[in-house]
């Protein structure tokens, strides 16, 4: 398809920039308005303000949730090449679930919704499935977390396939633990940092489980070495609701000599049975 000198196709859709691309999707699909916009894709409308004016660059979070609106093409989202947005035949839909599933959606068929929701062919993979958001979830309880009643989260089952292709984020995962010798599962934030010379792995889990009564949250942290070798700690963190924090919420500092690895949860790679590649804000689903 022929490009004029400003970077525009010959249909007349912007293939410039991230920002251009993001405002010529806030023109078409929510007709100028920041405030739906914002609110379907999950993030403050400021944001988005900014991004549209010119003032902030598109980070990649913001980018990925724009991508996983349906109909918008990712490839050209992201690299302004092909259609913005996608044909009936280049859509596909994968299985929704208002639970947390130990693995595979195809061996927990039980589990499932008689419905499917879309998502781009070129997000489709068997392992994976749309996580309900139900409003009992213990992340809805943390201030630092951006997540809603009614969410949807595409979460990846083949933890492997994530971790080989989706390095250095910081997703939500469905982390099993096991309680009283009973399997339990529950929605973290989980990120992972590696030392070279200290030949150990450190894999953090925000749980979200509040202390009654405090503004207190729990962090299990759990050091794996080269020869098998496992620590396991836990820290308590008060939320500081008037700063920001690196992932956009409440500053979340840790308490002082708050460490408590007689009550920890020791968890590993092993433990994570789905990690989120994408949150999509509440469409109206019930």
């Amino acid at each position: 398809m022929a490009r004029n000198r400003k970077g525009r196709t010959t249909h007349g859709h912007v293939s410039g920039s991230a920002t251009e691309r993001i405002a010529w999707l806030l023109n078409q699909l929510w007709n100028t308005n920041q405030s739906a916009m914002a609110s379907a894709i999950g993030c403050s409308q400021s944001v988005l303000s900014r991004v549209i004016a010119g003032k902030q660059k598109p980070g990649r979070e913001l980018l990925q949730r724009v991508a996983a609106v349906p109909r918008v093409n990712p490839a050209w989202l992201l690299s302004g090449e092909g259609e913005p947005l996608l044909a009936e035949s280049d859509m596909d839909s994968l299985p929704m679930s208002g639970s947390f599933l130990p693995g595979d959606p195809a061996k927990y068929r039980e589990w499932l919704q008689p419905t499917r929701f879309p998502v781009p062919a070129q997000w489709f993979r068997p392992s994976r499935y749309w996580l309900v958001i139900a409003p009992a979830v213990q992340v809805l309880d943390s201030n630092s977390a951006k997540v809603l009643a009614g969410d949807l989260l595409l979460m990846e089952t083949d933890v492997e396939f994530f971790r080989t292709t989706f390095r250095n984020q910081e997703p939500f995962a469905v982390v099993r633990f096991f309680e009283d010798g009973e399997p339990l599962r529950k929605l973290c934030r989980i990120w992972q940092e590696e030392g070279s010379q200290s030949g150990k792995e450190t894999l953090f889990a925000d749980t979200f489980d509040a202390m009654d009564g405090t503004d207190l949250v729990t962090r299990t942290i759990t050091d794996t070495w080269h020869d098998g070798t496992i620590r396991k700690r836990r820290t308590y963190l008060r939320r500081i609701p008037s700063k920001k924090g690196r992932r956009g919420g409440p500053l979340l500092k840790p308490v002082s000599a708050s460490w408590r690895p007689e009550q920890a949860r020791e968890i590993t790679w092993s433990d994570v049975v789905g990690v989120a590649l994408v949150l999509l804000r509440n469409f109206g689903l019930d």
